[in-house]
């Protein structure tokens, strides 16, 4: 019983930073798209005339035209993204105090006192992975992931103007963050 305590409370440390990535990804990948939403020159990298007259289907499929017009297709995807965070957050809320505290209780189980240590380590641990989400460098699927979010509402935002370009305009007027990205489709328009 005791040596199953010590793999366990040895075993609550890899498992808290495992989870804890998880549950800060979110915040990388919004971190990662507000960076590139910000840069003109990554948004030219990234979006050609090309891109947005013969997407990929993975992007493409996004921007389909639907009965609401493209408002919908901006709220849906937006949505789509929001929840896919949220039921990921939500899952791993419950789970990450009972890893900490269960780590504290197995730990105390197998070496005594010092098991206690295990809870502050593994909360050590989530800030670590908290700190690291909003400082430092972007991984390259989270920058892949951030890229491709980008391009399908640069996708959806070009489909859009090209439909109905008062209501796009007006659209990307109320949403602040998406000027430089107007302003680089806009280039892309004229050429």
């Amino acid at each position: 019983m005791k040596v199953l305590c010590i793999i366990l409370a040895v075993v609550s440390v890899p498992a808290t930073l495992l989870l804890s990535n998880l549950f800060w990804i979110g915040f990388r990948e919004a971190r990662g798209i507000a960076m590139f939403l910000s840069s003109q020159d990554f948004l030219r990298r990234i979006l050609t005339t090309d891109l947005l007259n013969r997407p990929p289907a993975e992007i493409a499929r996004f921007a389909q035209p639907q009965p609401g017009g493209y408002a919908f297709n901006m709220s849906a995807f937006q949505e789509a993204d929001q929840k896919a965070h949220t039921r990921g957050r939500s899952i791993l809320r419950p789970v990450m105090p009972v890893l900490i505290l269960g780590s504290g209780l197995v730990g105390f189980f197998a070496i005594g006192w010092l098991g206690l240590a295990l809870p502050i380590i593994n909360i050590f641990v989530m800030l670590s992975t908290f700190m690291a989400s909003t400082r430092g460098s972007i991984a390259r699927s989270t920058a892949a992931r951030a890229a491709e979010h980008v391009q399908v509402v640069a996708l959806i935002l070009y489909r859009w103007h090209a439909m109905s370009p008062h209501e796009a305009t007006e659209w990307v007027e109320s949403e602040s963050q998406m000027k430089p990205l107007w302003e680089v489709l806009t280039s892309l328009r004229t050429q």
